[in-house]
């Protein structure tokens, strides 16, 4: 029975497998041709010397002074992995490592998302784009673009799957994402305007949100929707 669900689950997704194995050696010779410790020894420089910063003294800091100018998402995202890996070789080699995955996570999220309203050809295809010199490149730069993408990417997957069925899952994961975006770019902000809106189009029901239990939840999740901007 489990051998038949693999077997199905590959053949549903071959395509995709295909376009993921192949972003996956266009990333690791572009490591071995850059090297771990290539930079732009500018923003993402920076956001690396942040993080280690942040973990020694509890400042957020860009361009070596305290600074409000860049959400704390990256600053405390480098931090936890200089806990984990220190702050040398290793600290560089893990960022690239969790860079190159979150880049092979975006395409697989959207490939899932395209795959919503088509077949898996036709969205794996859809998906080669993610294969192009500049998208390798850019996993390779300790930068806002590569988590950004990837959470605006599941964003929107849950978006759509919230409008064709009402479930709070979905709709907590949207929060979530929603919140971690928000700590890497605050451009994201307006994303629940947009949601109200693409779902009263499309006719949601939002009757299972109202309730005593669910009005509570639905005031949490406001004060964590405001807490980036206290910060």
């Amino acid at each position: 029975m489990q051998k038949n669900k693999i077997k199905s689950l590959f053949l549903d997704n071959w395509c995709i497998l295909v376009v993921l194995i192949i972003s996956l050696i266009l990333h690791i010779l572009a490591l071995k041709e850059l090297g771990f410790n290539y930079s732009l020894n500018s923003d993402d420089a920076d956001y690396i010397k942040s993080g280690i910063v942040f973990l020694q003294t509890g400042e957020i800091t860009m361009h070596d002074v305290l600074s409000a100018q860049i959400m704390p998402g990256m600053t405390f995202l480098i931090a936890f992995m200089a806990l984990i890996f220190g702050v040398g070789s290793k600290l560089i080699i893990s960022l690239k490592i969790l860079w190159l995955v979150m880049g092979l996570l975006t395409i697989y999220i959207v490939y899932k998302t395209i795959k919503l309203y088509s077949n898996q050809y036709i969205a794996a295809i859809s998906c080669l784009f993610f294969l192009a010199a500049d998208y390798i490149w850019m996993d390779n730069l300790i930068l806002t673009e590569t988590p950004y993408i990837l959470l605006f990417s599941l964003l929107i997957y849950h978006t759509l799957k919230l409008s064709t069925k009402a479930n709070k899952k979905d709709f907590i994961l949207i929060v979530i994402y929603y919140i971690l975006a928000v700590f890497i770019r605050p451009t994201i902000g307006i994303f629940p305007i947009f949601l109200f809106v693409f779902l009263i189009l499309k006719k949601y029901n939002f009757k299972c949100y109202f309730g005593k239990r669910n009005l509570d939840n639905l005031h949490g999740f406001y004060l964590i929707f405001r807490s980036p901007s206290c910060l």
